[in-house]
């Protein structure tokens, strides 16, 4: 199991990862893939659920679990939107959330804290900022 750490603006952040070798059988014949799971805390508090991908061979990361870490930071955000959209068509009886009408919402202070706090983990590991790998 491998667990990076880095720290942005007084937030604590930690991705606990590991891989699994999986065999499969497809229409070739049989394969070899590589699991990767990744679970992300900031400050303590999980970043939504255990993210999993299946590697097939080499990919473009600058470093492993790049493209997961940054997917499970995504995602939460993405899931923390959505809930929010869909309460507010709801609640206003839209079937469609227009541009328009997306843009006229305004999150409470809590999701926007949150939201902001994802937005910064998710950036500070963009690219080649690969975080600090702890035994």
């Amino acid at each position: 199991m491998t667990r990076y750490e880095w720290i942005v603006d007084g937030v604590k952040y930690v991705a606990q990862c590991d891989t699994v070798r999986v065999s499969f059988c497809n229409s070739y014949g049989k394969g070899r893939c590589w699991q990767q799971r990744v679970q992300v805390y900031a400050d303590g508090e999980a970043v939504g659920h255990e993210e999993r991908a299946n590697i097939y061979n080499r990919t473009w990361e600058c470093w492993e679990y790049q493209s997961l870490i940054e997917w499970a930071f995504y995602e939460e955000m993405e899931r923390i939107k959505n809930r929010f959209y869909d309460n507010a068509k709801w609640e206003h009886g839209w079937k469609r959330l227009t541009h328009k009408r997306r843009c006229s919402i305004d999150f409470p202070q809590d999701i926007k804290d949150r939201l902001d706090t994802l937005n910064r983990g998710y950036e500070s590991i963009k690219g080649y900022n690969q975080p600090q790998e702890v035994a």
